[in-house]
């Protein structure tokens, strides 16, 4: 259960077989798609329903604010609940405190996954390459991302070709490396009626990238709204949808 956790955060929760079969590749493109910039919001929460297989096994929070130590600080929390939650207990928090590139500075986590509880922090040194865990040092990449920053990153991609994200796992005490390539415009429905988004492919840099089918709905706006994430892992399809946002947004 560790090792799923770890893959929904990494891997965003999300899913895939809308737009594609399991493991085809995207189709290739002569025009990149233009995305919209990004403008990053210091008073947000997005509350997230997370079925497994259909069936609700989890909600998580994306909260984003501006009294961090270094102006921006994102939170993400995440809680099995139901069935899942009769399984298997998970009270997993994670904290960013970012600087204004949205990278971030330092970090702290407190997860409790059934038997398993744990707490820490971690300090970049971006000019070293290093992130400090207690009396341990870390080879980072200089622009590494956490497992709750790695969300913000995800919604200011940049248009253009395909952007590579590097993310460090303080669980596992190792760096991913994750690309994302806008590969397609859609609607999504709504309360308020359809929603243009824009399709995200989020594949590891592994032998097998589209392993998951992972792939990320947001809005096709400055905010960068993640609606829908889908995912296939080997333990199920996964889909996370944005359940609400307060401040409450148009959309809902």
């Amino acid at each position: 259960m560790r090792k799923a956790v770890i893959c929904i955060l990494l891997l965003l929760l999300c899913g895939s077989g809308i737009a594609q079969k399991k493991g085809r590749p995207a189709a290739t493109r002569k025009t990149p798609i233009a995305l919209k910039p990004y403008k990053f919001n210091p008073d947000e929460q997005l509350n997230y329903s997370i079925l497994w297989n259909n069936v609700k096994a989890a909600k998580m929070t994306l909260t984003a604010m501006s009294n961090g130590e270094h102006g921006r600080l994102v939170e993400l929390e995440l809680q099995t609940i139901g069935v899942a939650r009769e399984l298997v207990k998970i009270n997993d928090r994670f904290v960013a405190h970012l600087d204004e590139s949205l990278f971030p500075v330092r970090t702290q986590w407190r997860i409790e996954e059934g038997l398993r509880k744990e707490a820490g922090e971690a300090v970049y040194d971006r000019k070293a390459g290093a992130v400090t865990i207690g009396e341990q040092s870390y080879a980072i990449a200089s622009t590494a991302h956490d497992l709750a920053s790695v969300f913000w990153a995800l919604r200011a991609v940049k248009s253009g070709a395909s952007t590579v994200i590097d993310v460090f796992s303080p669980i596992e005490k190792r760096s991913y490396k994750i690309e994302v390539e806008a590969v397609g415009r859609s609607e999504l429905q709504a309360a308020s009626g359809p929603v243009p988004t824009v399709e995200l492919a989020v594949r590891m840099r592994m032998a097998e990238p589209d392993k998951y089918s992972v792939r990320l709905w947001i809005t096709d706006d400055e905010q960068r709204l993640p609606l829908v994430i889908k995912a296939r892992p080997p333990f199920g399809e996964i889909t996370m949808q944005l359940a609400d946002s307060m401040p409450q947004q148009e959309l809902n």
